[in-house]
């Protein structure tokens, strides 16, 4: 990662903006219709392996791409509040991960590298000629992790809340490794309903112990790590 091309904010740094942009919403109302919020039902399905990855757009066709990739447990609809406001600017592609959303979740194991080769096969099954990138926490992961393969295609990336990198020692893994999937239907009941609705095949323990997995990998397959040398394009990067 070149550091001059990245620009990196704290939370706090960044809290007053998005309040801003809530704000700008809550009086935009009359602009917030069903046609720029992602609601999966207008989208469609792309082959990825044996999954099938859950693909909606928002916003106008004609104007620059951005790709939108949501965090862990979570869906395409997280961007809800940003989404009637980014749509005025672009053609807004929101991809569920596999496993998330409307996205089956195939059979085999879940990485950041294969949700960053099903980006992949996303973008070019699209044909797109030109985008950027908002990924937020696992998104962002996948975000570097494309970043790092030097798509000419790929113009810039937001992260927020996404880490790089991951250590057999660092106390985040120890505690993401004892997250069951029932102990997120009792904390999360919410993530846990959205996912019972909306998933082709729910299976919510076998998914939450596949995220995990991706959460705790730390093998080539996981966070990005050394890889961030190879990214190039310009980032802002929002941390906690």
């Amino acid at each position: 990662m070149h550091e001059k091309n990245a620009f990196i904010f704290t939370y706090g740094d960044v809290f007053m903006p998005f309040v801003g942009c809530t704000t700008i919403a809550q009086e935009e109302s009359n602009r917030m219709t069903i046609g720029n919020t992602f609601d999966h039902t207008s989208g469609y399905l792309i082959s990825c392996g044996d999954a099938k990855i859950y693909i909606e757009e928002k916003g106008n066709p004609e104007l620059p791409v951005l790709l939108m990739l949501h965090g862990g447990f979570g869906s395409i609809e997280d961007f809800n509040k940003i989404s009637p406001i980014l749509s005025s600017q672009f053609r807004l592609i929101g991809v569920d991960s596999r496993g998330h959303g409307r996205s089956s979740l195939g059979t085999a194991g879940l990485s950041y590298k294969l949700l960053t080769d099903d980006l992949a096969q996303v973008i070019d099954t699209l044909k797109l000629q030109e985008f950027s990138i908002l990924g937020f926490s696992d998104g962002g992961i996948v975000a570097y992790r494309y970043s790092a393969r030097q798509d000419t295609r790929l113009r810039k990336i937001v992260t927020i809340g996404s880490r790089w990198e991951m250590s057999q020692n660092d106390p985040v893994r120890g505690m993401l490794s004892g997250m069951t999937g029932e102990i997120w239907k009792k904390t999360f009941p919410s993530s846990h309903k959205s996912y019972m609705h909306l998933n082709p095949a729910p299976d919510f323990d076998r998914f939450a112990k596949a995220v995990v997995s991706m959460w705790t990998d730390l093998s080539a397959d996981g966070h990005p790590g050394a890889l961030m040398s190879q990214v190039k394009n310009e980032m802002l990067i929002v941390s906690r």
